[in-house]
């Protein structure tokens, strides 16, 4: 009756309006043009100038086509069975379509956000907006300025960046990474299994390298993290029994130094090696501050390097999954141990993590260590940053 005709009636002037934008939407597109003072303006482009991309699709025309299946069902009941179904079908589709649409650029909208080079660009932006004046202690946001101020502000700072790898940036837009502090120096690996991340070990020729490493403090200690409290607890065996053998032979060192002109001078010299070994606090420290998400323990240096690296074979062969791409570097080394002992101000503690996947996943094996960021109740590994 009444009803019914008020709401077909609607219903014809939708379709006038949807037949009104398709006409538009066929003789050019509605699409952005970003100038330098970042204002949006939009003109209709020529039909040949068109990029025919779901994004250019009118928000629009999209709304109003899930909007006409609810007409069709109010409007169109006196149709046919068939011609129903049919425009049914047709509507669901429209809508599943705009649907999609809408889900594939709230994906890219979110992926952008993530990337760290869209955020490094709003980061210095903010900057160019705001100053740099104290911008530690007191932080910024563009938000806060006023449009006029936005308008009339001049650019405080300018850089340049040195992209890293795109499988580094990859790994920290998908939360497997995080870029790597100033504190860290290490070189990160161009190839194998580790690419993208910062290995610990940074030397990997021959036992050569292994003698440059200089005399580490008997009373510094660092922090391993594993992935599996599995893993951590077969790692705690392994150098539990380490840690005991090493403790025998500094005892019988001294035994030996105390008989100095007593025994030959080859035996003496290497009692005097031997002293190396020697631990403050040998203890093995369970740390479950960041369970389950990773399992770690607080040993001596002296124990993590003998078990993990004097004692394992660190070559790493061209071509293979733990070939890194790097020359063995002894002085990179040396920087890792002092970025564990002392973290930078402003930076999270540097930790060791055990990412595994060579070697049947010897939870003491040195090729797969990594550099990591323990915060926020979680462990990190740092992949290559921007310069």
């Amino acid at each position: 009756s009444g009803q019914w005709i008020n709401l077909k009636e609607k219903r014809k002037s939708q379709i006038e309006i949807q037949k009104e934008e398709n006409e538009i939407l066929s003789n050019g597109s509605e699409e952005p043009i970003v100038n330098t003072n970042r204002r949006v303006s939009f003109q209709l482009l020529p039909e040949n100038n068109r990029r025919r991309i779901p994004s250019q699709r009118s928000r629009r025309s999209g709304i109003a086509s899930s909007l006409s299946l609810v007409n069709f069902i109010a409007g169109d009941l006196d149709d046919s069975d068939e011609d129903a179904d049919n425009k049914f079908e047709m509507s669901l589709n429209d809508l599943e379509d705009w649907t999609k649409y809408e889900r594939v650029r709230d994906w890219l909208t979110s992926l952008c956000r993530l990337d760290p080079r869209s955020q490094i660009k709003v980061f210095f932006d903010e900057c160019a907006q705001a100053g740099v004046s104290n911008i530690e202690d007191k932080g910024m946001n563009v938000m806060d300025l006023s449009p006029i101020l936005k308008f009339f502000s001049k650019a405080q700072v300018f850089t340049v960046w040195r992209p890293t790898s795109m499988e580094a940036i990859r790994k920290m837009m998908t939360g497997d990474a995080v870029g790597k502090g100033l504190g860290i120096k290490g070189k990160s690996a161009k190839v194998g299994l580790l690419s993208g991340y910062v290995p610990f070990l940074q030397i990997h020729s021959d036992d050569n390298d292994k003698k440059k490493i200089g005399t580490l403090p008997k009373d510094a200690r660092i922090r391993v993290f594993f992935r599996t409290e599995k893993s951590r607890d077969a790692a705690v065996v392994e150098l539990e029994k380490v840690s005991i053998e090493m403790i025998e032979i500094v005892d019988q060192a001294i035994i030996t130094i105390e008989k100095e002109g007593e025994v030959p001078d080859e035996v003496y010299e290497e009692a005097l090696t031997n002293m190396k070994l020697k631990m403050t606090e040998p203890e093995i420290i369970l740390v479950d501050d960041n369970a389950p998400n990773a399992m770690g323990i607080d040993i001596p240096e002296r124990l993590f390097w003998e078990a993990f690296v004097t004692r394992k074979d660190i070559t790493r062969k061209e071509g293979s999954p733990m070939d890194t791409g790097r020359l063995s570097e002894p002085a990179f080394q040396h920087m890792n141990f002092a970025t564990t002992r002392k973290p930078k101000k402003y930076d999270p503690k540097a930790v060791v993590f055990q990412y595994g996947g060579h070697a049947d996943n010897d939870p003491l094996c040195p090729l797969t260590l990594l550099m990591a960021y323990e915060e926020n109740g979680r462990v990190m590994p740092v992949a290559s940053d921007f310069d």
